[in-house]
């Protein structure tokens, strides 16, 4: 049964008995996560032993939740790819896999028998981008089916607002034109004598004689590009307060108003998790997230860069100089290309819409009442250096038949292939921190306490 398919086909004619328990704790992987084994049941026996999914549903049990992990959907005749999603770095897989797994789950109620007085009652884990996709099959939930407990392990809250990026891109390429142009001049001055004088008799700057005046004509050159960039800074910034000024009549009245990129606003999400609060697990090293924040403000490294390693006189010359440029107008740029292919949004969307990590600490779009961030960066970093890699790269890069050569065999290989190889070999040394989330046991633990509702953040 496809994931991401629109229509649903019942993975049996005739109707099934009911679980015995109404309640089914299901996992959303995340990017390129769709094909791995962790958020699936291994059937590996054992304290400790399996997959990710094992070892929940045997903490589960402790807390009297047993047979909920996956169990219900399995004896009604489900599979686990019924609830999986592409796994492809596309906000449209995105959105489309959080509308299949809410089709999955109707369609699931309806086979048990669940009803409004006796729902389903569902509990989601998401992982990464999965729990966007947990997110955006929450409103479209039927009232057969009701959220349980939600927690998100590393997934980043995204907001955006409407803004005209396209203008920014024109004027960066506008500006780099200037650039090139005066660039060019400036270089053939030197090279051709004759352009030089002609400047010189031309802007009174110099005499051809003493060739006295190229400071000059260099400083006008460099004192264009800046002003150049204060002027094309100054337009981006009036088009789109202009914009949102003309757009705030149709975002008053539409019902997606500017704030969550996924799942419903914070009251409607408040109402569908019945006044409990989601709980998302989050590390201050997770690299990934690190890596989201950096594709959505790559000047704010620039910023912190110029702030520890520049001098007074330095930070000074560098606000009046340097930062319309680089950060006002080539900095944005540069953030266009990568939330276009780090965070597999459209070219529409970068070029239309602003895009940034929530800010949990002001709690505007997702606030302390709806959203409790519970911190697990020690939890992350004591499995990080006490277990060994288990998890390979988000791409593998396999050398076919390489495993099956050894000595002269394995020496006759080309040097492509041998250094394929070796990219292989350390890319499965790398423990990325990010699926440490369902590496770690004291993780573990504390995702049971709030799937079972024992701890505070589940209030």
């Amino acid at each position: 049964m496809s994931a991401t398919s629109d229509a649903v086909s019942s993975p049996r004619t005739a109707p099934v008995a009911a679980p015995a328990t109404r309640v089914l704790t299901a996992i959303v992987h995340g990017t390129f996560a769709a094909h791995f084994r962790w958020w699936r049941l291994g059937g590996a026996g054992g304290e400790g032993a399996g997959t990710f999914a094992d070892r929940l549903e045997g903490a589960l049990a402790r807390r009297g939740l047993a047979g909920t992990v996956w169990k219900p959907a399995l004896d009604a005749g489900w599979d686990y790819d019924a609830f999986g999603w592409s796994g492809r770095n596309r906000h449209e897989d995105r959105v489309n896999g959080g509308y299949a797994l809410a089709v999955q789950l109707n369609a699931l109620a309806e086979s048990i028998g669940a009803s409004d007085d006796d729902p389903l009652v569902v509990n989601l884990i998401g992982h990464s981008h999965g729990g966007n996709v947990v997110l955006e099959a929450l409103p479209r939930l039927s009232p057969f089916v009701r959220p349980g407990r939600i927690v998100l392990l590393g997934t980043p809250l995204l907001t955006f607002r409407p803004t005209l990026r396209i203008v920014r891109l024109a004027l960066a390429l506008l500006l780099l034109f200037v650039v090139v142009s005066l660039a060019v001049f400036v270089t053939g001055t030197f090279l051709v004598p004759g352009v030089f004088d002609w400047m010189c008799s031309l802007l009174h700057l110099c005499t051809s004689e003493t060739g006295a005046g190229m400071g000059w004509l260099v400083l006008l050159a460099a004192a264009l590009v800046l002003a150049y960039g204060w002027i094309f800074l100054a337009l981006a910034w009036l088009v789109d307060v202009v914009w949102r000024v003309l757009l705030f009549p149709l975002t008053a009245l539409s019902k997606r108003r500017p704030g969550e990129v996924y799942g419903p606003p914070q009251a409607e999400l408040r109402r569908l998790l019945g006044g409990r609060r989601l709980a998302l697990f989050t590390s201050h090293q997770d690299e990934s997230d690190l890596i989201l924040e950096l594709s959505m403000a790559p000047q704010r490294l620039y910023a912190e860069w110029v702030s520890a390693r520049w001098g007074t006189q330095g930070k000074l010359l560098e606000r009046i100089a340097l930062r319309p440029v680089v950060e006002g107008i080539l900095l944005r740029i540069v953030e266009i290309v990568l939330e276009r292919y780090m965070l597999g949004f459209s070219w529409f969307r970068v070029l239309f819409f602003d895009h940034e990590m929530a800010d949990l600490d002001k709690g505007r779009e997702y606030p302390p009442e709806v959203v409790e961030q519970v911190d697990v960066s020690a939890a992350l970093r004591e499995a990080l250096y006490t277990q060994p890699a288990s998890v390979p790269f988000w791409w593998p890069v396999p050398v076919p038949e390489a495993d099956k050569l050894s000595g002269d065999a394995r020496r006759a290989l080309t040097l492509r292939e041998s250094l394929r190889g070796l990219a292989r070999d350390l890319l499965l040394q790398i423990k990325p921190r990010h699926s440490e989330y369902y590496e770690s046991d004291v993780v573990l633990e504390k995702l049971a306490d709030a799937i079972a509702g024992t701890s505070a953040h589940t209030s």
